[in-house]
């Protein structure tokens, strides 16, 4: 008994060794997803979107297949003829990347008699939100994006910066109040779009993103793919210009962030 556990079984564990094995094999990738042509976008484009970005960015839900929380890759393919084997593969292949990032610049704060106003510094002076203690209760967190309608309380375009040069301005601002004393944070944001040929490696089980390889450096993303006002519209308003029962700005109050921020 003892030489059998001590050693013949070792032995046989030395022989029959098992190791990982890569294999790569070349084969043809198809794109999977693709842009919505610029005409229909408008018409579209909801603020479902909205509703799983929160998921993923504030209830640690999954995030979708091809994407990240910097950047959102144009889904491709490959076809497998054993079906089993596809959860298995890894897939690499060329591909778009999209991502935007925040230019961000401090309000200049003006005390006014009607409250603090906020001056971006070129023009756009944010008449005053109410930022007494009471106003502003224990917290409050506000995105105020250049457009309106009638969903919303804030506007750029109602509140002194009707300039269609600040369309893609938005502020941001936060709010506390503490012991009957009111201490805020504005900030004048701009998002810039990119889109850049990257080299990118996908599991074919859940499609997450394993790794990126830039092909080429990342370019302003064309305004003839991608209706980026129409985007920052739903953002700032919670719905499309146009608003469809897909829109749900009504309920979106019942959304729970202040444990988050």
């Amino acid at each position: 008994m003892v030489l059998l556990f001590w050693v013949v079984i070792p032995l046989i564990s030395a022989i029959f060794t098992f190791s990982v094995t890569r294999k790569d094999i070349d084969g043809v990738a198809t794109d999977s997803a693709s842009l919505m042509p610029l005409g229909e976008q408008s018409s579209n484009l909801t603020s479902g979107f909205m509703m799983n970005a929160y998921g993923s960015l504030w209830l640690d839900q999954a995030l979708p297949g091809f994407t990240s929380r910097e950047f959102a890759l144009l889904g491709f393919e490959t076809y497998s003829a054993d079906t089993e084997a596809v959860q298995y593969l890894t897939w690499t292949s060329d591909t778009f990347m999209y991502s935007t990032n925040l230019s961000c610049k401090p309000a200049i704060v003006q005390q006014t008699p009607q409250g603090e106003s906020y001056d971006n510094g070129d023009g756009c002076i944010l008449e005053p939100l109410g930022t007494d203690p009471e106003a502003i209760g224990n917290f409050t967190a506000l995105y105020i994006g250049y457009f309106m309608n009638r969903y919303i309380d804030y506007a750029l375009s109602q509140m002194g910066c009707s300039s269609t040069k600040y369309a893609h301005t938005f502020l941001a601002f936060l709010g506390m109040s503490n012991y009957g004393e009111a201490n805020t944070t504005a900030l004048f944001c701009e998002p810039q779009y990119w889109v850049q040929r990257v080299n990118a490696t996908i599991p074919a089980s859940n499609l997450t993103v394993l790794d990126t390889v830039p092909l080429q450096v990342a370019e302003p993303l064309p305004e003839d793919i991608f209706n980026i006002t129409n985007f920052e519209y739903v953002i700032g308003t919670g719905s499309t210009e146009k608003p469809r029962r897909a829109d749900i700005p009504d309920t979106t109050h019942l959304i729970n962030q202040k444990h988050r921020l």
